[in-house]
């Protein structure tokens, strides 16, 4: 098991101490792109000076005449910071939106050229960033970077288009990071996300309902959960650019979140950290973890906890 873990924990490693995470991005609303687009990070304390983060958006549309690996978009965070509610938003446009963003978001505009695209993507947050926009990172179209300008990646989430997932590729399961694709409907029949974003201790993609300029709601049907643990997005639930996401339900038993010490940082080898503590008696990094029945059979101690907790961490199922 302490292989495992050490596995787990090199595989994420360039996530580890992730200060600033995609929260919530919408790439493809119902009707118009341009005017309607965003991007939503959340940081893991308030006030978070985002100088010398850069958002690097990779293509991952591959088959014939394959442009995978191209530097799409590259958008730099100096001289922004996220708000004292940790949020911070990039929009395309000053338009009204409902429902609006919390008062204490931190709102820049200006648009996205060329505008967020739509199929398969790997989206990161990157320190170092020395790269260009249209640099092909995958020049032989394998699948796996020929090179990475930047230091380090702090957050990566990719998926490839519903349509196309046996030949388009995403690149953030090598660096660390989340594969978001939908893989519960079948290939062609699978959707490529409207929207993504961090929710009850997941991360989910779905396609959007509604009319421009909102509010949007989700599709009951293309939705995606990661880890999928019997979670069900809200029926409340609404696209809330620059406030904070709504909730989600549970469908079943299932393992708590892997968020363990509340950081609001997921995937986070402190997550893993803290749990061993606390399973040993000893203290909580955050001072706020949750307990250690991780998959709630109400058993613990229990070493089946920390398989469960490294199975989740993993994108495996909760044992």
């Amino acid at each position: 098991m302490k292989k495992f873990a050490l596995s787990v924990c090199a595989a994420i490693a360039s996530a580890a101490g992730a200060q600033v995470q995609f929260n919530e991005v919408l790439v493809n609303p119902p009707g118009s792109d341009n005017g309607n687009e965003f991007i939503e990070l959340k940081s893991s304390v308030p006030n978070y000076d985002m100088t010398g983060l850069t958002i690097v958006v990779i293509e991952g549309d591959c088959g014939a005449g394959c442009v995978a690996g191209t530097i799409d978009v590259v958008l730099n965070l100096g001289g922004k910071s996220t708000g004292s509610n940790s949020l911070f938003l990039w929009r395309d446009a000053a338009s009204v939106l409902p429902p609006g963003p919390d008062p204490a978001t931190p709102v820049f505009v200006q648009d996205f050229v060329p505008d967020l695209e739509n199929g398969s993507n790997t989206w990161l947050i990157v320190t170092g960033f020395t790269g260009s926009v249209t640099q092909d990172l995958d020049a032989n179209n394998d699948g796996i970077l020929d090179s990475t300008p930047w230091t380090a990646v702090i957050d990566a989430l990719g998926y490839k288009d519903g349509n196309n997932r046996s030949t388009h590729l995403q690149y953030a399961s090598q660096l660390g990071g989340l594969d978001i694709t939908d893989n519960v409907l079948p290939d062609p029949d699978g959707f490529t996300p409207d929207i993504f974003g961090r929710v009850c201790g997941a991360v989910v993609s779905m396609d959007l309902l509604g009319t421009v300029p909102g509010p949007y709601t989700p599709d009951p049907i293309e939705q995606a959960w990661f880890p999928a643990l019997g979670q069900q997005i809200d029926p409340a639930y609404l696209d809330t650019p620059g406030a904070e996401n709504m909730g989600c339900v549970n469908t079943g038993p299932s393992c708590d979140p892997i968020d363990f010490n509340n950081d609001t940082l997921f995937p986070d080898t402190a997550d893993i950290d803290d749990f061993l503590s606390v399973f040993s008696g000893g203290p909580c990094s955050t001072g706020t973890c949750n307990d250690i029945d991780f998959n709630n059979d109400t058993l613990f101690p229990d070493t089946t906890d920390i398989d469960s907790l490294l199975s989740v961490f993993s994108g495996g199922p909760c044992l």
